[in-house]
């Protein structure tokens, strides 16, 4: 069987609309934060399929020492994907609103300038289920909301856009390409491209406090 190549992610995005009604997609659950655990253990009962993966990582930070910024390392195990919980369901208005309605959920991921869940492609989830085994992993939490990104791992490399976000390990990051819809994206997964006005502002502010 001749193996079909995979579709441009606009393309998929378009696509994903067309079948939301009547296939299952993947959603985002955002909830409120702390409570991702709670959630995925109320949709679970609720007998959503859902995806909420812990990693063992080594985080580093920076931290002031003797008026010097020094890395400091360490271990722990978080939620990949910090507040937010995976749902596979076909949508529906009855749907959205059983889970709105709980308590611990703040809101549905929704495509930009609606109250549209936007859903994402089966290809990026089960790149995500594989992602992670073994040892721990390392990760640099150096980026900040408004921050201009490249995804640099997965079926959506080399897309380019903006952090919105930022929960636990990953990041809330909306397209350049706004047909795709918003995405959750691990930050082992991104690389800066141009820090964003929050990131200048704050060295400005470090600039002139040790000046």
């Amino acid at each position: 069987m001749e193996k079909k190549e995979p579709l441009p992610l606009a393309e998929a995005g378009k696509n994903w609309r067309e079948r939301r009604r009547t296939e299952a997609q993947w959603y985002i659950v955002e909830a409120v934060e702390g409570k991702d655990f709670r959630v995925y253990g109320e949709l679970a009962a609720m007998g959503y399929e859902c995806f909420r993966p812990v990693d063992r990582v080594i985080i580093t930070r920076r931290v002031m020492v003797g008026g010097v910024l020094k890395p400091q390392k360490t271990e722990r195990k978080i939620p990949r994907f910090g507040r937010y919980v995976f749902l596979h369901h076909v949508m529906s208005a009855s749907v959205r609103s059983a889970i709105h309605d709980l308590p611990e959920v703040k809101r549905f991921v929704c495509l930009a300038g609606t109250e549209e869940p936007a859903s994402i492609p089966d290809a990026l989830i089960e790149f995500y289920r594989k992602g992670f085994e073994g040892e721990a992993k390392e990760i640099d939490r150096e980026f900040s909301p408004t921050d201009k990104v490249r995804i640099a791992i997965g079926p959506a490399t080399g897309v380019i856009g903006v952090v919105k976000g930022i929960s636990g390990l990953a990041a809330r990051f909306e397209p350049r390409d706004k047909a795709c819809g918003p995405l959750v994206v691990p930050l082992a997964h991104l690389e800066l491209v141009e820090k964003g006005v929050g990131r200048v502002a704050e060295a400005h502010k470090r600039k002139v406090a040790h000046a």
